[in-house]
């Protein structure tokens, strides 16, 4: 028997994820879009930072959805490793 989180616990976690996922996708469109329009000089910089920003969120909205996809194929006892 494996003990593992209810589907409830995987859908909101997969539901987090995807939310964060967006953050960083507006994160990052902003700091491209400032890269764009400050080219040259170190204004550009601020571009670079929102980029930069836009990884934290992506990366733990990424785990949140593997994780709840790792608990899912577990809790079905499927291998998914």
């Amino acid at each position: 028997m494996s003990t593992s989180p209810p589907p409830q616990r995987d859908n909101k976690m997969k539901k987090l994820g995807v939310r964060l996922l967006a953050l960083a996708v507006v994160l990052a469109a902003i700091g491209v879009v400032l890269i764009l329009a400050l080219e040259g000089g170190s204004e550009s910089g601020v571009g670079v930072v929102f980029v930069s920003l836009a990884a934290v969120p992506g990366v733990a909205g990424i785990a949140l959805i593997g994780s709840a996809i790792v608990s899912k194929r577990s809790r079905e006892e499927k291998p998914f490793a």
